[in-house]
């Protein structure tokens, strides 16, 4: 677990540091799919882009690359990594747009929900998806997340919310 952390760590001080075109490549590509699914479930798409962008390393992690898995999305079960003998214990999705979907999904079955669907306010949002347990260091988490959608002004897509 601190391993996996401090990888992630270490991927995105090299994208602040050599990758900033990677980011917002990132960005331009998935917002319009994060705006769809806001509209949609009423996630804001700020919260959904900015943890995609994190857990996903901008694209970078062989996760995101190999499986389409944007969030880091565990499977119930451990498998064989595609076209090796490797195991992996993340989902594999056949597409990008597969993995944001189930994040939403995920999203929409926390105790939290209905509460919070349709709100533009993501400060909020992290706060209460932190405490639902879904990153083992909820502080840090948060703290990424919200430097996040601050720096690449992703907060402007949750205009129509």
């Amino acid at each position: 677990m601190r391993l996996a952390f401090l990888c992630l760590i270490f991927s995105l001080l090299q994208q602040n540091l050599f990758g900033q075109p990677a980011i917002e490549s990132y960005i331009e590509k998935y917002s319009g799919l994060a705006v769809y699914l806001m509209e949609e479930t009423g996630i804001p798409a700020s919260i959904i882009l900015s943890i995609a962008l994190i857990e996903s390393s901008a694209s970078c992690t062989k996760n995101c690359r190999v499986l389409n898995n944007h969030f880091g999305m565990k499977a119930k079960k451990r498998h064989r990594f595609p076209g090796t003998k490797l195991l992996t214990s993340y989902r594999i999705y056949p597409s990008d747009t597969i993995s944001y979907r189930d994040f939403c999904n995920v999203m929409s079955h926390k105790k939290f929900f209905n509460e919070m669907r349709c709100s533009p306010d993501y400060k909020k949002w992290v706060l209460r998806i932190s405490q639902s347990k879904y990153a083992p260091s909820p502080a840090r988490w948060r703290l990424k997340v919200l430097t996040v959608i601050r720096k690449y002004k992703l907060y402007e897509l949750d205009k129509t919310l």
